[in-house]
């Protein structure tokens, strides 16, 4: 049975019909971005060489796609926000007018944290739906699925295409869909970082200016400051 399985594989299929280009695409995903399914790898010693080579130099380009997309998904969901944001609150934002006319700044609109957590929530409630309609998998597995490939942790034991037990129907347009699926949903990880990490910085910048003051008048209070008297202004500066 061992001697078997290691020159016939398993499910009695050759390399040409494991190795389709669907099937050599999500390697390649598996590879560059970390996830490392494990339901496919080189045998040959050329394969596992180029799959050194090709994580070498695919892995540095996967990290600038997950910055520079960040950068991009975020902009547009921040534009996407403040419009929604305005148009449910036209007193405030006439208001806000008012205050900017004044000669006062308009106040910053931040992406709360909630609202990230909330597009990965239907993100991933999305692939779950899919995959389960799919593959017939139950919602358990289907979501398990989806967490472990955006989360990276890519265990192999699910993989669309192949299934529970085995090859399903019409595998390769699920394997092209899924690819299209995880390089989108990395690109929204990518935006929720870049928020997320926008307020917890602007969190982190009022509180050590809140902290500041504190100190400052704690030290007036105990006498250890001493505060400047003001500067009699002039005339014209008056």
């Amino acid at each position: 049975v061992v001697t078997a399985i290691i020159k016939e594989s398993y499910d009695d299929l050759s390399p040409l019909e494991i190795w389709t280009f669907p099937a050599a695409l999500m390697y390649c995903l598996s590879v560059f971005t970390m996830i490392g399914y494990g339901h496919m790898t080189p045998k040959t010693v050329p394969g596992k060489i180029l799959t050194i080579s090709y994580a070498v130099i695919g892995i540095p380009l996967y990290i600038v796609y997950f910055m520079n997309m960040g950068k991009v998904f975020s902009k547009s969901f921040k534009f996407l926000y403040r419009t929604m944001y305005r148009c449910l609150n036209k007193n405030k934002r006439e208001h806000d007018e008012e205050t900017r006319l004044a000669g006062w700044e308009e106040p910053t609109i931040l992406v709360p944290s909630t609202a990230c957590i909330w597009v990965m929530i239907f993100y991933m409630a999305f692939g779950t739906i899919m995959f389960a309609e799919w593959e017939n998998w139950s919602y358990l597995n289907s979501c398990y699925f989806s967490f472990t490939s955006l989360a990276k942790i890519g265990i192999g034991d699910i993989v669309p295409g192949i299934g529970v037990h085995g090859r399903t129907e019409d595998n390769s347009t699920k394997l092209i869909i899924n690819f299209m699926y995880l390089l989108i949903g990395m690109g929204l990880i990518a935006m929720c970082y870049t928020l997320m990490k926008e307020e917890f910085l602007l969190k982190i910048h009022a509180f050590n200016e809140e902290f500041k003051e504190k100190v400052y008048y704690v030290g007036i209070k105990l006498g250890i400051i001493v505060e400047d008297e003001p500067k009699e202004q002039d005339d014209e500066y008056s």
